[in-house]
């Protein structure tokens, strides 16, 4: 398996997460009870980057909003062993020397005030899953991709 065409663990990984993350996952915040549905799409998969985005729309409040943050991660500069499941049904990348991972943010406020889109480096991205079992059945595969993107000795 070589980057970009990734082989077939890659195509393997790709329809799985096209399939998976195609869906609506439904939030509630358990402080302020403001529920907002959230569409986790993939936007890239191929020479050593995962990229997906997040919208979010808030529905139970009096000021609509609605959040894009987009994730890039680059599996060269990250180790398999630091990737693992989060209790929350999260695959976990960390970001410790903030070269790995990229995000992006745009918010959009009752649908006349749009936020300035914001890069930023955080110290680690979640990507969100439908179920616990699906982020878990997700980690063996992901550290196989991430060990192929390392720079041979």
């Amino acid at each position: 398996m070589t980057p970009p065409d990734g082989g077939p663990l890659y195509a393997a990984l790709r329809q799985r997460l096209n399939i998976d993350w195609g869906t609506d996952i439904f939030e509630t915040n358990p402080v302020s009870k403001v529920k907002a549905p959230k569409r986790i799409t993939l936007r890239r998969l191929d020479s050593c980057v995962l990229s997906w985005n997040e919208l979010s729309e808030t529905l139970n409040t009096s000021s609509r909003t609605v959040k894009s943050s987009t994730y890039a991660v680059d599996f060269r500069r990250m180790k398999p062993q630091s990737i693992f499941v989060t209790g929350g049904n999260n695959v976990d990348f960390p970001n410790s020397d903030k070269t790995a991972i990229t995000s992006s943010l745009v918010v959009q406020v009752d649908y006349a005030y749009v936020g300035r889109w914001q890069l930023f480096k955080p110290l680690f991205a979640w990507m969100p899953a439908p179920s616990f079992a699906e982020a878990n059945g997700l980690l063996a595969s992901l550290r196989d991709i991430v060990k192929s993107c390392q720079p041979r000795p």
